[in-house]
């Protein structure tokens, strides 16, 4: 077999063998480098994705000094509402439950009576409207539930338009008014 090759034409000669010898590492060569560089670019960005995740604790706190006594100077303007959207106080609940000197007119405006007649209602039909807690939200207390009840009844007002300044949803406000009207109202 050796023979063979040695008399046949087609064999490759020293110097064409070297040349493939050359391309053949170059190529290998290429490969290895492209690899090193990827697994390069994978460390880097691996490295970079832990510096993001792990911020330098003070730099960041100093961060958020400057940023807050940026805001409280003015430099920072803050953000204007759109005129179609309406601004949030703490709606019609909040107010209810502050007891303040205006408090006695507030309830009178929205609940039509007095917050001591208002508190001795809470009183008799708390018992009736005690919830319990799930793991999917936090009940409504006996005395909000009563309080958008009366604000229900006092206002005329629709559904829609009315559970938003007691926080809660449009189902909720039906449940509500409909457990107050469901209580024994006799003594």
């Amino acid at each position: 077999m050796e023979g063979e090759l040695r008399g046949c034409v087609n064999t490759l000669t020293a110097f064409e063998r070297n040349a493939v010898v050359a391309a053949v590492s170059a190529v290998a060569m290429r490969y290895r480098i492209q690899r090193t560089t990827a697994r390069l670019k994978m460390r880097l960005s691996i490295r970079r994705q832990r510096q993001l995740m792990a911020p330098n604790c003070v730099s960041l706190s100093e961060s958020i000094v400057q940023f807050c006594c940026a805001m409280a100077s003015g430099v920072i303007p803050r953000a204007t509402p759109r005129w179609w959207m309406r601004r949030r106080t703490g709606g019609t609940w909040e107010d209810l439950r502050k007891m303040d000197d205006t408090a006695d007119g507030y309830y009178k405006e929205k609940l039509r009576m007095s917050p001591r007649v208002f508190r001795e209602i809470v009183e008799a039909l708390s018992p009736h409207l005690q919830r319990r807690v799930t793991f999917y939200r936090v009940p409504l207390m006996p005395d909000h539930i009563i309080a958008y009840a009366l604000y229900r009844w006092a206002s005329r007002e629709m559904y829609e338009s009315n559970t938003s300044p007691f926080s809660i949803g449009r189902t909720s406000g039906l449940i509500a008014v409909e457990d107050v009207k469901a209580l024994p109202m006799g003594g």
